[in-house]
């Protein structure tokens, strides 16, 4: 039980399902109310798969193809940042680039699915702590706590969904700009920590 609590409370901070489920919606604001649950199904789908495959053959994968884990959440950070963008520079994204229902589908996959639910630094995490108990013969504790983190992640962003239609659209518009603030800070945050990683 301690080494799920370990592993439960290490994941739920980096995905930070609440920050997620605020960035969610702002992004699916102009999206139905039935999609935009389809849009967090599929995403949660999607980063359990991810970090799954992360836990059992993550640290192979990137020693083969010449990836390194910072050189990875660089990468992340600079995809984020576009996103985080394009929600400040509402003018520029949210008019002249929408989401619509038939973009739904990419939102889930970026910006949701990756690299905010399951992100480098969490698909980082999930191979640290799948490596450490497998050699303690717990493996199967690290598979419950990614189900269990992505299982609340996704409770967050279907409540998200319920309350969006509660909002009006000035309010949807002044938080969409400050969501895209704190994602472009955490977006720098994922790079500087990358770079400070590969330079050392």
């Amino acid at each position: 039980m301690q080494d799920f609590f370990k592993a439960f409370v290490t994941l739920f901070v980096i995905v930070d399902p609440i920050g997620t489920a605020l960035v969610f919606l702002a992004l699916t604001k102009s999206l139905s109310a039935a999609t935009a649950k389809s849009v967090a199904l599929r995403a949660s789908l999607i980063a359990v798969s991810v970090l799954l495959f992360f836990a059992l053959a993550g640290s192979w994968l990137l020693q083969q193809v010449g990836i390194t884990v910072p050189a990875f959440r660089v990468a992340g950070g600079i995809l984020l940042f576009v996103t985080a963008y394009r929600m400040v520079m509402s003018g520029e994204s949210a008019e002249s680039h929408p989401v619509t229902e038939m973009r739904a589908h990419d939102l889930a996959v970026f910006p949701l699915a990756i690299p905010l639910l399951a992100g480098p630094g969490c698909m980082t995490a999930t191979i640290l702590i799948s490596q450490r108990m497998s050699e303690q013969g717990t493996f199967m504790v690290a598979i419950a706590a990614i189900l269990a983190v992505q299982a609340v992640a996704l409770g967050c962003l279907l409540l998200a969904t319920a309350l969006i239609k509660r909002l009006n659209q000035s309010l949807l518009n002044v938080l969409e700009r400050l969501f895209g603030v704190l994602l472009a800070a955490l977006a720098v945050q994922f790079i500087a920590d990358g770079l400070r990683l590969l330079f050392t």
